[in-house]
C-alpha cells in the first residue's frame, strides 16, 4: 500500500504520527537545542580522551595552530571570552555566550551554532575552544559523544512500512564517515542522483548515508520516502522543515543546489560536491579512503 499521511486525526496511526511531531517539534523553531546539547556531559569528568606524542598530560599540548589536527578532542560546546561582532552585520556577541561546536574551519575559525543568537564562524582566539580541548585530553572534560553525533544523533526519522520511528543514535553510531545529502526530493534528477549512491552504501559499512531534505514543508514526509524508494536508497532523513535549520547551523546557509558532503564524525569536512557531479562517487571513495580516526600528532 503506498504511503500517506492519516486521513482521521482519531485513528491509531494519526495519534502515533502526531506524537512523533510533537517530539520532534523542537527542531522546527530553530537551532536552540544545539547551544545545550551536550551541557551536562561535557562537565563530567573522565579517562583522558587521547595524548599526544611527547606532551604529558599536565602540559599544554593543544594551541590555536594545531586543534584543527586533533578533531577527537574537540570540545562539544565552546563558549565566547570576548564580545565580537559577525563581519557581515547582527547583533554583537557578548562574552560567555557558548553554543554548540559544529567543526574548527580551515580558516582558523570556528562554527558555533549558537541557538536564538545564529550560526557564525568565529576567531578562534575569541572562543575557549583550545583550554576546553585541553580538558578534553587531561579527562578533565569528558565527551559521550563526537560532535556531530552529539549534535545531530538525534534529528534522524525513517519510514518503516507505514510507521515513521525515530532513528536510534546507536543505529549510525558505527560510522566513520557520514556522507550528507543535502537536496530537494522534488527537484529532477535526484531520485537517479540518488540511485548512484547506492554502490557507496553497499560497499562500505563504515560510511552512513544522511539525507537532508531542503525546501520541504513540515508534513511533506512523502515525497521524501517516494523518492528515497524508488531510488533504493533508503536511508536515515532530517525531518523536513528541520533539514532547512540543521543546513544553516552545519554550513551557515541552505545549498541553493543539490549537493553532497562527506564529513567525520566529528564534523570535519573530508569532500563537498554537486551532487550530480560525474565523478562524485570516486570523489567520495578517494576521500573516504584518505581519512583518519586519529591525526598524527604533530
Amino acid at each position: 500500500m503506498p504511503f500517506s499521511m492519516p486521513s482521521r486525526p482519531g485513528s491509531r496511526t494519526s495519534r502515533r504520527l502526531f506524537g512523533l511531531l510533537a517530539s520532534l517539534g523542537v527542531a522546527l523553531l530553530g537551532s536552540a537545542w544545539l547551544a545545550c546539547s551536550g551541557a551536562d556531559s561535557e562537565r563530567a569528568e573522565g579517562p583522558p580522551a587521547g595524548e599526544i606524542e611527547g606532551v604529558s598530560p599536565g602540559e599544554i599540548g593543544l594551541t590555536a595552530e594545531n586543534i584543527d589536527e586533533h578533531e577527537h578532542l574537540w570540545p562539544t560546546n565552546v563558549a565566547l571570552i570576548a564580545g565580537w561582532t559577525p563581519e557581515a552585520g547582527g547583533a554583537p556577541l557578548k562574552a560567555g555566550y557558548r553554543g554548540a561546536l559544529i567543526r574548527v574551519e580551515e580558516n582558523g575559525r570556528v562554527r558555533v551554532a549558537f541557538g536564538r543568537h545564529g550560526n557564525h564562524e568565529v576567531p578562534i582566539e575569541r572562543t575557549d575552544l583550545v583550554e576546553r580541548a585541553n580538558q578534553v585530553r587531561r579527562g578533565e572534560l569528558h565527551k559521550v559523544a563526537p560532535c556531530f553525533l552529539a549534535h545531530f544523533g538525534t534529528q534522524f526519522i525513517e519510514v518503516l512500512g507505514k510507521e515513521v520511528s525515530p532513528v536510534q543514535t546507536p543505529r549510525i553510531a558505527h560510522a566513520k564517515q557520514f556522507l550528507l545529502i543535502l537536496a530537494d526530493p522534488r527537484e529532477p534528477g535526484f531520485e537517479e542522483e540518488a540511485k548512484a549512491l547506492v554502490p557507496l552504501r553497499d560497499e562500505n559499512p563504515d560510511l552512513q548515508i544522511l539525507y537532508f531534505p531542503i525546501g520541504l514543508a513540515h508534513q511533506e514526509i512523502a515525497p521524501v520516502r517516494d523518492a528515497l524508494s524508488r531510488s533504493a536508497l533508503m536511508v536515515p532523513f532530517a525531518y523536513p522543515a528541520a533539514a532547512d535549520v540543521h543546513a544553516r547551523a552545519l554550513f551557515g546557509s541552505v545549498p541553493k543546489s543539490a549537493e553532497a558532503v562527506l564529513i567525520t564524525p566529528e564534523g570535519r569536512i573530508l569532500e563537498r560536491a554537486p551532487l550530480d557531479a560525474p565523478d562524485l562517487a570516486d570523489r567520495i571513495r578517494l576521500a573516504a579512503g584518505n581519512s583518519t580516526d586519529t591525526p598524527a600528532a604533530p
